[in-house]
């Protein structure tokens, strides 16, 4: 064989084993692609069955022009306007386009959008509207009680009537984290310029905005999603639970912070009993910051803040408080502060 025959022979074999490895490339596109329409069509007829489980069980439910989404590496389905309703109970949601979908190699792992606006009405509470720029919920769906989920929204505005979104409350960001809710939960709640539709009592004066991060543990929250015909609501189901509030900081935009950690606990009659180890951040602007919201306690103000030298001190100096509540009443060192209604 010459020279130039071995050359031709080999760009003929080069060619050849090009087309093949095309060939073999373009077979594995069409085959995964087989397989996600597969899987998705399955979702989809999946959800269509929940659906129609949900209004064969007094809910009306709507999901407008639902379709799949996702290729090639998600698998889901989105709707562009969603409605559920159970009307003898007086609850009621509504939300524009929902996006629902899992990563393809992590098909519990499912990750929820929901686009703004959105009402939510529920029985014993004034309806509710919302608004935000992005909202994601991730969460394990592989149990009946996802054991995990994180929540995430930026620029959130929520407030009462939907249509008017008065008295509202506004974040630039908020996320929950929660783990264990099918043993002990651990949660985590942080906001950044969180402004409350609250006033103070007797002051007259707004809530000043903050930003914080409350980590807690909450033992046997199992227990809160079973069924209980003695617990109105959620809240009911604290009854005879403990936890431990873990060092959570709340830091205001206008000065000053103070973190917060000890255990806490509900008894059986709903009152809370707790010893809470409060630490002063920078008390000289926290003092500010406790004057513009109690301006009718100015003076009063100044005399506890200077009495706050005189207090244990932690190792970097700030001082420590001790806060506790038994059976709903509530000191601050010797001193009667105030009382705590029972859940």
């Amino acid at each position: 064989m010459t020279s130039s025959d071995f050359v031709s022979h080999s760009k003929s074999g080069n060619h050849k084993c090009l087309k093949w490895s095309i060939f073999i490339v373009v077979l594995i596109i069409i085959l995964y692609s087989v397989i996600w329409y597969y899987l998705a069509q399955k979702v989809e007829r999946r959800v269509f069955e929940h659906l129609a489980a949900y209004n064969e069980n007094g809910f009306v439910v709507s999901c407008e022009n639902m379709h799949k989404i996702g290729y090639p590496l998600r698998i889901g389905v989105s709707c562009d306007k969603v409605n559920l309703q159970q009307l003898m109970k007086g609850f009621a949601f509504s939300s524009e386009k929902i996006i629902a979908g899992a990563p393809i190699y992590a098909p519990h792992w499912l990750e929820l959008s929901l686009a703004a606006p959105v009402s939510l009405e529920l029985p014993g509470f004034v309806p509710i509207g919302a608004k935000w720029s992005d909202m994601k919920l991730e969460t394990d769906i592989s149990r009946t009680i996802p054991d995990a989920l994180s929540l995430r929204t930026e620029n959130i505005e929520l407030g009462v009537d939907p249509r008017g979104m008065f008295d509202k409350a506004t974040a630039k960001f908020l996320r929950l984290d929660a783990h264990g809710l099918n043993s002990n939960l651990d949660g985590r709640l942080t906001f950044e310029e969180l402004n409350l539709p609250l006033k103070i009592p007797h002051e007259n004066t707004p809530m000043p905005e903050m930003s914080g991060d409350i980590k807690w543990l909450l033992e046997e929250a199992f227990s809160l999603f079973e069924a209980d015909e003695t617990a109105n609501n959620l809240v009911e189901r604290l009854r005879g639970h403990k936890g431990n509030l873990k060092p959570s900081t709340v830091q205001f935009a206008s000065g000053g912070a103070m973190t917060v950690a000890g255990p806490f606990s509900f008894n059986d009659d709903g009152y809370l009993n707790a010893k809470l180890d409060i630490t002063i951040i920078d008390q000289n602007k926290l003092l500010q910051t406790a004057r513009n919201a109690f301006p009718s306690q100015a003076d009063n103000l100044k005399t506890i803040f200077f009495a706050l030298s005189a207090m244990p001190k932690n190792d970097k100096g700030d001082p420590v408080l001790q806060l506790s509540v038994k059976n709903g009443e509530v000191r601050l060192g010797f001193f009667k502060i105030g009382h705590v209604n029972p859940i």
